[in-house]
């Protein structure tokens, strides 16, 4: 089985916040069920500025940050972008009427996969969850699941 993850659970993993417990949770149940975790390669730049928000507001360190980075790779794989995935986010982002291309690229990756994609991005899992079923939200998940 795979999963493709995006940013907002990723950087669960590494700065604890409210929701981490579960997100480590999730993590755990992959991990021993032998589950896949991908990411489009602009994970690398959307963790970077996450990382660096994390670290404004104190709750990291740059010196942390560059070693989450190096990191990145224990916890999910990179998929090139390709342009047809290019193209197919664009579609869906301007489909859907929104100003940002980037949380289309796990969509459309998810996709291509023929898998879940898993967000704690509960905006966007609202926008997009009637349309693409596949699209699981980290809020919704119970332990018992």
């Amino acid at each position: 089985m795979s999963v493709v993850v995006d940013t907002s659970i990723i950087i669960k993993w590494f700065v604890t916040e409210v929701d981490s417990p579960i997100a480590n949770w999730l993590i755990g149940q992959w991990r021993i069920h032998g589950t896949q975790r991908f990411a489009p390669t602009l994970v690398r730049s959307e963790f970077a500025n996450a990382l660096l928000k994390r670290a404004s507001d104190d709750q990291a360190s740059i010196a942390d940050a560059f070693v989450y980075q190096t990191e990145l790779r224990r916890f999910v794989d990179l998929v090139e972008v390709t342009a047809s995935m290019s193209n197919r986010a664009l579609f869906q982002a301007q489909r859907f009427r929104t100003r940002s291309v980037y949380d289309f690229f796990y969509l459309a990756l998810a996709e291509e996969l023929d898998c879940e994609l898993w967000t704690a991005d509960e905006r966007f899992w609202r926008l997009t969850r009637t349309d693409f079923p596949f699209v699981r939200w980290l809020g919704g998940l119970s332990v018992a699941e």
